[in-house]
Order: C-alpha cells, then sequence, then structure tokens
C-alpha cells in the first residue's frame, strides 16, 4: 500500500463562506472495511453556526484549535480536545470558531463495533467527550496529533493507531455485518423484512442485533442512507424535478421525500439545497 503522504487529497474551499483547506485519505487494505476516510479541515469560517445531518457513520474528532460547541437544549456544551459522535436520526446544530483546526476520522458502524468494543446502542443519539469512552490514554493521541508539524505525518499516525485498534478487535456478528453492507450496497432502498427473511430471525432478533452492533434499527438506518443519496447526489440551487428524484431514490412520491428532510434535517427540499455546505451539513 502506499504510504499515507502520497494517499492524501486535498482541496482549498474560498467562497463566501470563507477560505479553508480540506484534505482526506481513504484507508486501504483492511481498515477500509472498518473506516471511510480520515480527514483533517484547516482554515476560516463566515458562518458560526452548522447542522450536521444524519449521515449513517460514527465521527472521531481531535481538535487541534479553538474549543468547538453543540447547542443542546438551549444550551452550549464546549468540546475542547476529542470526541466522538455516534449515529443520530437527527441533525446536531454545533458551532466552531472563526478559525478551525480539526482532524477526524468517519467510521463505518460496523467499524466504529470494532474500534469500542462496545455496544453501539450506548452511543447512538449522543455527543461524548472520547476520555469518557476510552480512557485517559486518548489524550496522548490528541497530543501527539498536536505535537505533529505535518500533515502528512498526521495522517500516518491516525491511520496507524486506527490500524492498531480496530485490528486487535473482535469482529462483529457475521450476520449483521452482511445485513449492513445489504443496506449500504443499495443505499438504502430494500426490503427490511427481506435482510429478516434471509436471517432466519425474528423482527424482534433482527432489531436487538442491529443495535447492538450498528447502534440502530435497520428501518432506521436504512432511511439515513436513503436521505444521505439523495444529499449527495442534489445539484446547485435551481430549478430540479423534485418528484422524479424522489423515485430515483426509493421515495414513494415527493411528499414522502419532504418528510424525510423535515425529519432529518428541519428543512424542506428547497432549502436544503439552498443552505448546504461544502461538507454536506447546512448553514444554520
Amino acid at each position: 500500500m502506499e504510504p499515507a503522504a502520497q494517499r492524501i487529497r486535498s482541496l482549498v474551499h474560498d467562497t463566501p463562506l470563507g477560505r479553508w483547506r480540506y484534505s482526506v485519505l481513504i484507508p486501504g487494505g483492511d481498515l477500509a472495511d472498518a473506516v471511510e476516510a480520515i480527514w483533517e479541515v484547516e482554515g476560516l469560517q463566515s458562518y458560526g453556526r452548522e447542522k450536521i445531518l444524519p449521515n449513517g457513520r460514527v465521527e472521531l474528532l481531535f481538535n487541534m484549535g479553538e474549543p468547538h460547541w453543540l447547542l443542546e437544549g438551549g444550551e452550549r456544551r464546549p468540546y475542547r480536545d476529542a470526541w466522538v459522535s455516534g449515529l443520530h436520526e437527527r441533525y446536531l446544530v454545533v458551532g466552531s470558531p472563526a478559525r478551525a483546526a480539526m482532524m477526524g476520522a468517519r467510521l463505518r458502524p460496523v467499524g466504529a463495533h470494532r474500534f469500542f468494543q462496545l455496544p453501539m446502542r450506548e452511543l447512538t443519539g449522543a455527543v461524548f467527550d472520547l476520555d469518557a469512552v476510552l480512557g485517559p490514554w486518548i489524550a496522548s493521541v490528541t497530543a501527539r496529533l498536536r505535537d505533529t508539524r505535518s500533515m502528512e505525518a498526521r495522517f500516518a499516525l491516525l491511520e496507524r493507531l486506527l490500524t492498531e485498534r480496530v485490528a486487535a478487535a473482535r469482529s462483529p456478528d457475521a450476520g449483521i455485518v452482511w445485513a449492513w453492507s445489504e443496506i449500504e450496497r443499495t443505499d438504502g432502498k430494500l426490503r427490511i423484512e427481506d435482510l429478516r427473511a434471509e436471517l432466519r430471525v425474528s423482527r424482534k432478533r433482527l432489531v436487538d442485533r442491529f443495535r447492538q452492533a450498528v447502534g440502530l434499527p435497520p428501518k432506521a438506518l436504512a432511511r439515513i442512507r436513503r436521505f444521505h443519496a439523495l444529499g449527495a447526489a442534489l445539484g446547485a440551487p435551481g430549478k430540479i424535478d423534485w418528484a422524479q428524484i424522489a423515485l430515483e431514490h426509493g421515495y414513494y412520491d415527493q411528499s414522502h421525500l419532504a418528510r424525510d428532510c423535515q425529519a432529518f434535517a428541519g428543512v424542506t427540499p428547497t432549502e436544503l439545497v439552498a443552505a448546504r455546505v461544502p461538507d454536506g451539513g447546512l448553514v444554520a
């Protein structure tokens, strides 16, 4: 496999929203089954708050600048060092300093199960400081990332740490890994009953096993992945045939699509397009 430095791709974003560099590394080898991407962002933003939309992924975040915060119940909850965001069924409102500097790893749910080695339902719908979940050793990881001056070296370090921890872990239930991969493969456009029949388990047993290894029931995860695929396919604001888009992404009709937009993002489909920022979130 090529060294990390040769696999990093960077994009400089420069618009009225701000100017920043976004760099990403797609892991190879066995780590690719657990981690979708390792990323880093550094630069200036002109907006203070952002809606982070559900995407069916667990995020590890390492801060290398000023504190970020999460708006919960009208209160600002600060995050200074490292934290994890589990699977969510509704958007989060987060705030960032004007100059942001952060690294992260986007874990597939079954990869997160291997990384944390705990029931994934314990992380669902929540954001935790990483040391509260993994213990004080995570502070040394954050410190090492902050002390590493080269971007390429930071990516190599985080990739190595993720590889070591995932490689030493026990894999989740093989049947659930298969069912989750089917949801991924179809972007959520499948019948959950077909998964249950293939695994020869009851509906309750399937839901329980998904909550343990993935964090959400299969139907909820399928809805999220369908909505995420919709968002990724939308272009710039303008004339959009929403009825056609709805059918292409497995919705019954345009009203069905609009209900999911409201459920996951708190906006109409038109507002979803107009408020997007390059990372897939929305200006709040």
